[in-house]
């Protein structure tokens, strides 16, 4: 660095020489603009001769010739570099030409590189003082080179950029659209690039960007001035308003409630988008009043912008129950909550005769036929609505983390990270009802099928009243009554002494024996099930060739084809496509195996055949069906996204990192950001599945992020497995109907299925309590067939475990 400073003396001098040549002078400015990024201001006034610059540089830029290009943009970037050091040298250049000579180099625009030097670091405030006597074609251009140089702009050259406010807020009078439509760009991205910085957003209010876009909204204005600047507009009035509370002030005194009254009502009919950026502006005008020191009473007291905001509370319940984004949906219920917590009783007695502030917390209706003056009805709707908000409290959180990030609340994306401690599921429940269910289980018209109509309600639609334990038997008793005994075990009940059966068809005697290959146990599975599987009967299995029959093989085979199900080379789950040629084993994932995507235009792919898969997953329907309804035993870990399907919930983003945490990191982080990546339009993990057509030649880009999140979501939720899924649901409802099982979570599901895996704390024996995870199961595996206990733990085995 000190080598290159001491390089300067002899710059200047070889400069200030008009008699040396063009190839000295160009010489001398390229080691200028390389020495001017380690001067710093003392050391350049200390330089002998330095002053020539002030006269010499703008006679560079002036200079003509065919062979002068580099010349001109090294003399302007040399400009541009001494005023960033020396500001107050800006009006010597200014009085020597340096603006004039821009200027003109400026509207000759034949070279873009020199007109963006003219431009930037403190130059455009300058040139854009002679926008006025610019033709059109070259204003356009100007502003369409400060449009890319104020993108580019980071937090520290934002002072450097609001230097260019003023004459852009002139240029939003413009009767020209282009230039308006620019001229609000610039300011949009100077405010947002601002947000958050209170003098810098003051400085736009001062100089009546607020007054000047709430003229160009009013008197129906922005119905005609298009949809791309009626978003800028609100845009920058929402960043404005993000930090300044003069902002705030202006935008209430000049009616801003009243506006945006007639645009909801006229967006909310036609089903726009643009409710979105209304009630994010409407959000920002509630920061004042929510971060105010001053005492809330006195808020109220002092503060008539609330009388506005009441006016829009209708229609922000008209919004929050019109179906629109979950995301706005929720931001208008926080709008009405912070409305009500500043009002005061008499204030909001007076609100509610104009607005149902309870039906915008209470959207929609319990399902079934019910009487909704019944008073139970609201306490069982409130009891549901606060249960669903504690189970989806991590994706309520997570979409504000997010919402915070975008709007640069949060600076780190691990910010955006969210832990949930959720209420346990049993504090819902309620031993009242339970045991009365229980009681109204033990009567013999109920096992007849005579089930009162208070029961099937609750039960279908407030599940979480009752006990996992009382939920089975209501679940086995109504599944298949017909075929019931007398007896229906407790899961639970460790003591029970009969021999009850813990399914709904077990204790039919009824069953129906079937051979099949152990070689080759899948082949033989398939048609067997796909004939046998609704069979009313109970299904009992024998291996060919082999002399035992009963449970044991039985529940070997529902083991050993459930886990054969996860084999390599399925195509089944992810992490098959993974697998390295010739590898053999099985596919095993910590956190459950989920569905892997499948691309409609593709039927085989690494001599996978999608039929085959199809079929395999109706096969894995039919034995989840029959292990429920027979009371068997799976050896397979299944997702708890999985889970949500069988159970009839919507997947989101938020399931994803349930079975793929990087995968979901990397969706939920693209979520937050808006960057070019250097990514391409296939699914992340499988590039043979193109999410659009020829999606592996195209690139994701700044303006295709969004679409390109959402197809990946699409891709691994919903399109990419739904063939698959289909075939898995329709297989159990040729069994019994898949909404039965709505009742259960997907904990309960897997307790089910899968049966008790950390059920060893029994000790009938220390030595079993010293065995590894993996001699328990081979132990389970020898003695009963499976290698899990069923439902109910080692209780429930039927024949008893018994040592001699």
């Amino acid at each position: 660095m000190a080598e290159a400073l001491q390089i300067l003396p002899y710059v200047v001098a070889a400069l200030a020489d008009k008699d040396q040549g063009a190839d000295a002078h160009l010489a001398a400015l390229e080691t200028l603009c390389g020495t001017l990024p380690y001067a710093y201001p003392d050391f350049l006034i200390a330089v002998d001769k330095v002053d020539c610059f002030v006269t010499r540089l703008p006679a560079l830029v002036s200079a003509t010739g065919a062979d002068q290009g580099d010349m001109l943009v090294l003399a302007a970037q040399a400009i541009a570099g001494v005023v960033e050091h020396l500001p107050e040298w800006a009006e010597k250049f200014e009085k020597n030409g340096a603006v004039q000579a821009l200027r003109d180099r400026l509207l000759a625009v034949d070279n873009m590189e020199l007109a963006e030097q003219c431009l930037r670091l403190g130059v455009a405030a300058a040139v854009l003082q002679f926008f006025d006597f610019f033709p059109t074609n070259e204003q356009k251009v100007a502003l369409k080179i400060v449009a890319k140089i104020v993108k580019e702009c980071d937090g520290a050259e934002v002072p450097k950029a609001m230097e260019a406010a003023p004459v852009l807020c002139n240029l939003l009078q413009s009767s020209d659209n282009m230039i308006q439509k620019s001229a609000l760009s610039c300011l949009g991205m100077i405010a947002s690039n601002a947000r958050g910085k209170e003098e810098h957003m003051d400085m736009l209010c001062e100089l009546k960007v607020v007054d000047t876009a709430m003229r160009m909204l009013e008197k129906d204005g922005w119905k005609t001035i298009g949809d791309e600047t009626l978003t800028g507009i609100l845009g920058l009035l929402k960043n404005t308003s993000s930090a300044s509370a003069k902002a705030v002030k202006s935008l209430f005194d000049l009616g801003v409630c009243d506006l945006l009254k007639q645009m909801i009502t006229y967006y909310s009919s036609s089903h726009s988008n643009s409710d979105k950026m209304l009630v994010e502006l409407i959000n920002q005008l509630m920061r004042p009043l929510e971060t105010s020191d001053t005492p809330k009473n006195a808020i109220v007291e002092q503060n008539a912008y609330l009388d506005q905001l009441a006016g829009i509370v209708p229609l922000l319940i008209q919004v929050a129950k019109c179906g629109a984004l979950s995301s706005v949906c929720y931001t208008c219920i926080v709008l009405i909550g912070n409305i009500v917590e500043l009002s005061t009783p008499t204030f909001l007695i007076e609100l509610e005769k104009t607005a149902n502030l309870s039906s915008a917390i209470f959207l929609g209706k319990l399902p079934g036929d019910v009487d909704e003056s019944d008073p139970s009805y609201n306490l069982l709707f409130t009891l549901k609505i606060l249960e669903g908000l504690n189970r989806f409290s991590y994706q309520l959180s997570m979409d504000e983390k997010i919402r915070l990030f975008a709007e640069s609340c949060l600076r780190d994306l691990d910010d955006i990270k969210v832990t949930i401690s959720p209420i346990p599921q049993h504090q819902f429940t309620s031993s009242l009802l339970t045991n009365k269910l229980e009681l109204q289980m033990q009567d013999s018209l109920f096992e007849d099928g005579l089930v009162p109509s208070w029961c099937v309600y609750l039960v279908e639609t407030c599940p979480f009243l009752f006990s996992f334990n009382a939920r089975w038997k209501y679940f086995c008793l109504t599944l298949h009554h017909s075929f019931m005994g007398d007896d229906i075990s407790d899961p639970d009940s460790p003591n029970e002494e009969d021999e009850a059966s813990d399914a709904p068809n077990e204790a039919v005697n009824e069953t129906e024996k079937y051979k099949v290959t152990r070689g080759n146990i899948l082949e033989s599975a398939i048609p067997m099930m796909a004939k046998h599987g609704s069979s009313t009967k109970t299904i009992e299995v024998v291996f060919e060739g082999e002399v035992g029959t009963g449970r044991g093989p039985t529940f070997e085979f529902y083991s050993t084809v459930s886990h054969e199900l996860q084999r390599f080379g399925l195509g089944m789950s992810r992490g098959d496509n993974a697998r390295k040629a010739g590898e053999t084993g099985f596919v095993h994932s910590s956190f459950g195996l989920f569905p892997q995507p499948w691309s409609s235009a593709v039927t085989s792919s690494r001599g996978i055949e999608f039929s085959d898969v199809v079929q395999k997953f109706k096969l894995l329907g039919h034995i989840v069906a029959r292990a429920i309804l027979d009371g068997r035993i799976l050896d397979i870990s299944l997702s708890r996204a999985f889970y949500k399907i069988m159970l009839g919930q919507e997947l989101h983003i938020y399931d994803i990192p349930s079975f793929d945490p990087e995968l979901g990191k990397t969706v939920v982080q693209f979520q937050a950001l808006i960057e070019d990546l250097c990514l391409d339009f296939t699914l992340p993990g499988n590039p043979e599945y193109e999410l659009v057509p020829g999606g592996s030649d195209k690139m994701v880009t700044l303006d295709s992020l969004e679409e390109y999140v959402y197809l990946i979501v699409d891709a691994t939720l919903k399109s990419g497995i739904a063939t698959q899924i289909e075939a898995f649901k329709s297989a159990i409802n040729e069994v019994f109907a898949l909404k039965t099982l709505r009742m259960f979570n997907e904990e309960e599901m897997e307790r089910i299925l899968c049966g008790e895996r950390d059920a060893w704390a029994v000790t009938f024996l220390e030595i079993l309590r010293e065995f590894g995870r993996e001699e328990q199961r081979a132990f389970i595996q020898f003695s009963t067939g499976a290698p899990t206990l069923p439902l109910g733990g080692l209780a429930s085995l039927d024949p008893k475990l018994t040592v001699v």
